[in-house]
């Protein structure tokens, strides 16, 4: 599906749903830090400096993922190779029950605590385990 096609789609039928202007997902504290700085100030040598610091941490990060990606690429292609990622699912979004709306009578209710944590082994699939946090999770 070509672009335009998507949105003319998208438009007559999705017009109910929006794009948020800002993710849900945790930001890097780096960028974080940075963009903070540069809402802080109007001096043009440090708001040109905190630029740069941006776009050499942004270019780090880049490279570390096409660093992954060559890996990755190249697991996929050779057997004797092993890659993966792990990675645990935070905060309470695996609490049982999970509800889309809470009341307030709800609220205070007691929930089982539940850990999510994904594997995906590259070339071979992925895998997901739950944990009743046993065991010692990120800080």
């Amino acid at each position: 599906v070509s672009l335009p096609q998507f949105f003319k789609v998208w438009d007559e039928h999705f017009h109910h749903v929006t794009i948020p202007k800002e993710n849900r997902f945790t930001k890097c504290d780096t960028c974080t830090m940075i963009k903070r700085e540069k809402e802080k100030t109007l001096n043009e040598a440090k708001l040109k400096e905190l630029d740069r610091m941006l776009q050499e941490h942004n270019a780090l990060q880049m490279d570390q993922r096409q660093r992954y990606h060559r890996i990755r690429e190249r697991v996929e292609s050779d057997p004797s190779m092993l890659s993966l990622i792990i990675d645990g699912m935070d905060q309470n979004k695996t609490n049982i029950p999970h509800l889309k709306r809470v009341e307030k009578s709800a609220a205070n209710l007691w929930h089982m605590r539940t850990h999510l944590t994904g594997v995906l082994l590259h070339g071979s699939g992925a895998t997901a385990y739950f944990d009743l946090h046993q065991w010692p999770h990120d800080p």
